[in-house]
């Protein structure tokens, strides 16, 4: 006990409050200082004191205060209510797990920070992760974070920010294994942009630079918590947890059993082979449909489809299957594809998907076809591209530019690289070309598209263009154990201009690919989203069906119309 001679604190009269019980001899401080950021709230101090107020302001703690409030204060804002045990303390497995969060945190911070296109803070990468774990369980962030990250130096401060900062939430199921990191992971685009995170099943397929695929071809809703694995031992990407069912399908991949058994997106899957899929079956059902077990034996899905009163079964079977990313006008029988799309004018017609590594025989395959048919003129459709990777969109539209520069790819350092045109282009001088392009095309079919305009090679047709002129790298991140995509570089089309929409950019300022004199067309974004799906189901009506879509009626498509009335001129 310190002597009454000597005050043990000083207090600004309007940050505290006090209350003296002479009954026992206490007084009862509460302080409300910044300095106390790592505490929930105002902390409560004990103690048998003489306590001098400066009015004036520039009030100071020493001495005892430092020991007392470690001893006495209830409330630490990493170690909250939730997670203390026994005498206050963080319960072992609790802290094992927050211990092990914060190292994996900060590999993967440090793995963005030595690759991402342009320096990052790591206080502001720390703060995202943590932001998105408190939001997942929607609990109000640490008292203090801010100032915490604002001077933490040292990778040993962000890490105990980190742990401290998730053994404040305790032992919760939805935090357990790994489900704390991939909610961080999850979040960290926040500080970055958003391209960068964790890659989906689907892109950890692509990424496996696999021609052939294997399964039925059907990628699934998963709630947040179900990742892919990308050690799979088969070499597939699969479902760390699986929920119960029904489940609703989120993409069939063109090619595949799926779409010759004529599945779609938005089907809600209620029965695999007669076994209903939200029993205790359902996870073992949903892996046969995304995974295959090494047999190739017909299944029977039953569906539930939107605007459809009745369930839908239809038999399909897993196997080998080449995705494809080219299409044509419309399916043969066999459920190949026909690139003709006016046999009297001669006008063929080719839509490019995702940009995948198959893309580009693909694509060479279509153009000798249609080219064999006499075309004279070509419509190439990249509306709704996503995009994909850089050299096969190299490869595409080296097909068209006989030389010269496609892209140039600047990353970090500033350092330049000169995407050249690979010397393959098909004989095009007789051929007319006109590119449709809407607002969701993007990367790659953007870079394809301005190589074609600025080289004079085709008329570009519709309306402006996303302005996503970013390079991503998906990649194994070792000591996290999770892949994690992210951005590397920036590219510029072939005049040099500038593609990239930054979040600053004004509608007169250079980006993405703005249509030709005379070609734009814009339409209402109702009509837009409508075609978007309207071209989904045309793309995944099996060959051999009759059922009638509504792009049978070429005039539902006025954008498709328009190029074709314009290439006819164009030939004449």
């Amino acid at each position: 006990m310190a002597r009454a001679s000597r005050p043990l604190l000083y207090i600004r009269s309007g940050d505290s409050a006090c209350r003296a019980d002479s009954a026992r001899g206490l007084l009862f401080v509460t302080i409300r200082w910044p300095v106390f950021s790592r505490f929930r709230g105002p902390v409560t101090i004990a103690g048998v004191c003489r306590l001098h107020f400066d009015r004036g302001g520039g009030a100071v703690m020493f001495r005892m205060i430092a020991a007392t409030f470690v001893v006495l204060a209830p409330a630490l804002a990493w170690a909250g209510s939730t997670n203390t045990g026994a005498g206050g303390k963080t319960p072992p497995n609790v802290r094992a797990q927050a211990d092990q969060y914060a190292r994996h945190v900060l590999n993967l911070i440090a793995y963005v920070e030595s690759r991402y296109v342009r320096p990052v803070e790591r206080a502001s990468l720390v703060e995202a992760a943590i932001v998105g774990l408190y939001e997942a369980v929607r609990e109000p962030l640490p008292a203090g974070l801010k100032n915490d990250l604002a001077r933490a130096r040292s990778a040993k401060e962000f890490e105990h920010i980190l742990s401290s900062s998730r053994a404040q939430l305790g032992d919760r199921e939805e935090l357990r294994d790994f489900r704390a990191l991939l909610i961080s992971m999850k979040s960290l685009p926040r500080a970055l942009d958003p391209y960068c995170g964790v890659p989906t099943n689907n892109e950890l397929r692509r990424s496996m630079n696999s021609e052939t695929n294997v399964g039925l071809g059907i990628e699934f809703d998963l709630p947040a918590e179900t990742v892919p694995n990308p050690f799979d031992v088969e070499g597939m990407p699969v479902s760390r947890s699986v929920p119960n069912g029904p489940f609703r399908i989120a993409n069939i991949i063109p090619g595949s059993p799926a779409q010759r058994g004529g599945l779609r997106p938005g089907d809600v899957v209620t029965h695999v082979g007669g076994q209903a899929t939200t029993g205790d079956q359902g996870p073992l059902l949903m892996r046969r449909l995304m995974n295959n077990d090494g047999r190739s034996v017909e299944l029977s899905v039953t569906v539930k489809r939107p605007g459809r009163a009745e369930p839908l079964t239809l038999p399909m079977t897993p196997g080998p299957f080449v995705p494809e990313f080219i299409f044509g006008a419309r399916r043969h029988t066999d459920n190949s594809w026909s690139y003709l799309l006016d046999s009297t004018a001669k006008i063929g017609y080719i839509r490019i998907g995702f940009i995948d590594n198959a893309a580009p025989p693909q694509l060479e395959a279509a153009l000798q076809d249609a080219m064999a048919s006499g075309v004279k003129g070509i419509i190439l459709d990249l509306r709704d591209c996503p995009g994909g990777y850089v050299d096969p969109a190299v490869e595409i539209a080296s097909m068209f530019v006989k030389s010269g520069t496609i892209a140039t790819v600047r990353d970090r350092g500033s350092q330049e690289q000169q995407y050249q045109a690979t010397g393959r282009s098909f004989a095009f001088d007789k051929i007319k070309l006109i590119a449709l392009v809407n607002a969701n095309t993007m990367g790659g079919g953007e870079m394809i598209a301005a190589a074609l305009q600025d080289h004079g090679l085709a008329k570009i047709c519709g309306q402006r263009t996303f302005g996503k002129g970013s390079v991503q790298r998906t990649q194994t991140v070792t000591e996290v154990g999770f892949s994690f995509k992210i951005t590397t570089g920036l590219f510029t089309r072939p005049n040099g201009k500038n593609l990239q929409r930054f979040p600053d950019s004004k509608p007169d300022d250079d980006w993405g690919v703005r249509p030709d004199a005379g070609y734009e067309l814009p339409l209402p974004p109702d009509l837009h989203q409508q075609l978007k799906e309207w071209n989904t189901h045309a793309i995944l009506r099996p060959g051999n069906s009759r059922e009638p879509l509504p792009l049978d009626d070429p005039e539902n498509d006025p954008l498709k119309q328009f190029a074709l009335r314009e290439i006819k001129k164009l030939i004449k």
